[in-house]
C-alpha cells in the first residue's frame, strides 16, 4: 500500500514540476522575461525551499524530490531574468550615448 502512495507522490510531483520547463524555455529562446515579476519568482522559490524543508523531516521523499526540482526551474528562471535585465540596461545605456 505504502509503495502505490509513493509513485502517487512522484508521478504528481513530476507533473508539478514539469509545468515550469515551457516558461523557462521560452524565456531562455526569447531573452524576455519582462512579464515576469520578480514577486512571483522569490515567492515560488521561498514556497518550494519551505516544502522541501517539510518533506525532508517528514521523511515524504516524493515530496523533497519534486520540491527540488521545481526549485532548480525557479532558480533558473531568476538568473535568466536577471541576465535578461542587465543586457537591457547595457543595450538602453549604449543608445542613450
Amino acid at each position: 500500500m505504502i509503495l502505490y502512495v509513493e509513485i502517487i507522490g512522484y508521478i504528481g510531483n513530476v507533473i508539478i514540476s514539469c509545468n515550469m520547463i515551457p516558461q523557462v524555455y521560452k524565456s531562455f529562446k526569447t531573452k524576455s522575461t519582462g512579464d515576469l515579476s520578480y514577486i512571483t519568482i522569490f515567492s515560488g522559490i521561498v514556497g518550494l525551499s519551505l516544502i522541501s524543508v517539510y518533506g525532508y523531516l517528514i521523511k515524504a521523499y516524493p515530496i523533497l524530490a519534486g520540491t527540488l526540482f521545481s526549485l532548480v526551474w525557479y532558480i533558473i528562471l531568476l538568473y535568466i531574468k536577471r541576465k535578461s535585465e542587465r543586457n537591457t540596461n547595457n543595450i538602453c545605456q549604449q543608445n542613450i550615448f
